[in-house]
């Protein structure tokens, strides 16, 4: 019989855990007012993840806080793709097909200062396992 796998020292022994020692930085998750505006805020985005190390473009694991409540684990490859699109997304008006709604009322929900943290993760599938790790540990 396989022994249950002990998440949570898997991902502490990988210095994982805890998420609180990522890089982060505070976003603040707003409706832009226009299109200028939004790309402002796009390009705010880049930089400072460019200034955590150029991981703007980069592949990893991010996580969504507000008030120390964990709203989201993510992977992206590169990450400012995935960071990006949650931001542009979460203000469009639904999509007819039903295609990425549930995500769009999921972070347009959560406005104000969102902490953003990640770790860059350069393999596909150890992205995958801590993902799924950490959806386990953490929700």
């Amino acid at each position: 019989m396989i022994k249950p796998v002990d998440y949570q020292a898997l991902l502490e022994g990988a210095k994982i855990l805890p998420v609180e020692n990522w890089q982060k930085f505070t976003f603040v998750h707003v409706k832009p007012e226009s299109d200028t505006i939004e790309n402002k805020e796009i390009d705010k985005l880049k930089q400072t993840l460019r200034d955590g190390g150029n991981s703007y473009n980069q592949a990893g694991l991010y996580a969504y806080k507000q008030n120390n409540e964990l709203l989201y684990i993510g992977k992206g490859n590169p990450i400012f793709k995935r960071l990006k699109s949650h931001y542009r997304d979460s203000f469009q008006p639904p999509n007819p097909s039903g295609k990425g709604n549930r995500w769009k009322a999921f972070f347009s929900q959560y406005t104000g200062d969102l902490k953003i943290y990640w770790i860059e993760v350069d393999d596909e599938s150890t992205r995958q396992i801590l993902e799924i790790a950490l959806h386990k540990v953490l929700k």
